[in-house]
């Protein structure tokens, strides 16, 4: 027999985050209203900022949400089979496209300035939240010797931030350009032998 029950009723805080994701999909953050918000979820101003103080409250808490999703992912391509170079790349371009995923969900891409205080304010603890997706791969690197010793962990991490925020940039030019970005540029300078290095998705241009 199917189940008859009817589906669970969302809370006014989900059906304002459900509501908010939509318009801003729609329309981009930017371009949203709390009215537009409002209507989408079909609860009453003063229950708005019951929760939400200001839209960017509310875009800070999907923003935040966005990025845990993204680092569990990036920690599960860290364990997949494949030398360390390759579980490096995989992990970084997970966040990498994660991340962009987010950005151009959310349409932050017209106002690149005010968009990046936004996500600071999301993850202010970005370099702790790579440290703790990357830290059992970057020490199974260690113990191997695939990793350069002169470089820390923290310093790598840093490295690979830099370049994931970098990557916006290519935004319009297809993934496998990232991925090759990734592969020939951002790992190889973190490796002890880059020159040594092959990806077994085939050589950079090939995907």
């Amino acid at each position: 027999m199917l189940d008859q029950r009817p589906p669970e009723k969302l809370t006014s805080r989900e059906a304002i985050l459900k509501g908010a994701r939509s318009c801003f999909a729609r329309n981009g953050f930017h371009q949203t209203t709390v009215e537009a918000i409002l209507q989408e979820a079909g609860v009453a101003r003063s229950t708005f900022y019951r929760y939400f103080a200001k839209l960017d409250d509310l875009l800070i808490v999907l923003i935040e949400h966005e990025f845990a999703q993204t680092f569990l992912e990036a920690s599960a391509a860290a364990e997949l089979p494949g030398t360390h170079a390759e579980q490096l790349a995989q992990a970084t371009f997970h966040v990498a496209t994660g991340s962009l995923h987010w950005f151009k969900l959310f349409g932050l891409e017209d106002d690149a300035v005010r968009s990046s205080k936004l996500i600071i304010a999301a993850a202010p603890d970005l370099m702790q939240r790579v440290a703790v997706a990357f830290h059992p791969m970057l020490e199974r690197g260690r113990k191997s010797g695939a990793l350069r010793q002169d470089l820390t962990n923290e310093e790598i991490i840093e490295w690979l931030v830099q370049n994931i925020w970098t990557l916006r940039y290519l935004k319009h030019r297809p993934v496998g350009a990232m991925r090759d970005w990734i592969d020939r540029l951002v790992v190889p300078a973190v490796l002890a032998c880059p020159r040594q290095v092959q990806f077994s998705q085939g050589p950079p241009g090939s995907r």
